[in-house]
């Protein structure tokens, strides 16, 4: 296996005092805990105590801009996974309730990794538009009604349950659940996006409190490309154009009609591992071979 660590810690080059993880969970610049730690607003980490009943006190990282735990930050991915509220509706009428804590945010919802799920008897589910009078949909599907047990979510699609993809660069959204000929209102419909993979071999039963693992893609939000210790004295559209003599090159995502998401990612060039957000975060291959930080025939 690898040891070359891809989460390079910001205390090597930004802030010798800054945290260097939470709980479990490391923290890799750009996000990062305290002043000086990050490099802007929405990649603010703080670390505070968790109020699930099951891990109660434990520290747990939460992303300050809009009070999500986080679960894990990949930088070669430009992923961050959080905890991430399902909706429910325990009525027989239609709910529809607003996701737009991302619309201005250089984070989407990752349709690489999520999928939107429905549960419930003839639960008739759906993304729409968090402007109705766009009377835009994302899609939706409606979940067959069986009383069958439900057991993973591997077996969605077949009892209670249906699932479907999520549209690209996804910032905002309104979830609507509209039970369809149901007649019960001794159970509950819901709706919700999730990692796939989560879903498929951990996702047991839903309740109206729980939260679930969520992926959100990410790039450096302009207000705070500059501020990249990469960045500067350095030439921008040098580096937001690939080039092979680079130890590292940042290149923009293009623009869809589901928002802006020009937000530039960085990554090391090929013949590098690293965190290309950090100065001298990128390193040789054949550096690090020799200095016994990464092996590739490692398993």
């Amino acid at each position: 296996m690898c040891s070359v660590n891809p989460f390079a810690r910001a205390s090597e080059v930004i802030n010798s005092s800054c945290q260097e993880d939470c709980g479990n969970v490391s923290i890799p610049y750009p996000f990062g805990i305290g002043n000086g730690c990050y490099v802007g607003d929405w990649f603010e980490i703080v670390c505070k105590s968790s109020n699930d009943s099951y891990d109660l006190g434990s520290l747990k990282p939460f992303l300050k801009k809009f009070n999500r735990e986080v679960l894990d930050i990949n930088i070669t991915a430009s992923t961050v996974r959080i905890k991430y509220p399902i909706f429910s509706s325990c009525t027989n009428g239609m709910e529809r309730t607003n996701n737009s804590e991302l619309e201005k945010a250089p984070f989407f919802f990752s349709d690489i990794n999520n999928n939107f799920v429905a549960m419930g008897c003839n639960n008739d589910a759906s993304m729409e538009s968090i402007f109705p009078d766009h009377s835009i949909s994302y899609g939706g599907c409606k979940s067959p009604c069986d009383r069958a047990p439900f057991t993973y979510g591997s077996s969605c699609n077949a009892t209670n349950c249906c699932q479907t993809a999520v549209p690209s660069h996804l910032h905002a959204f309104s979830t609507v659940i509209e039970p369809k000929n149901n007649g019960r209102s001794d159970e509950c419909n819901y709706a919700f996006l999730i990692d796939r993979n989560w879903f498929e071999t951990k996702f047991t039963k839903p309740n109206p409190n729980m939260s679930v693992p969520v992926v959100l893609e990410w790039g450096i939000d302009n207000a705070s490309l500059y501020s990249l210790p990469t960045m500067k004295n350095s030439n921008l559209t040098a580096i937001l154009e690939y080039n092979g003599s680079m130890a590292y090159y940042c290149s923009r995502p293009q623009i869809t009609r589901m928002g802006d998401s020009s937000a530039p990612r960085c990554r090391c060039n090929n013949g590098y591992r690293g965190n290309p957000y950090l100065l001298r975060g990128c390193r040789g291959i054949l550096y690090l071979f020799r200095n016994n930080l990464f092996n590739p025939f490692n398993s």
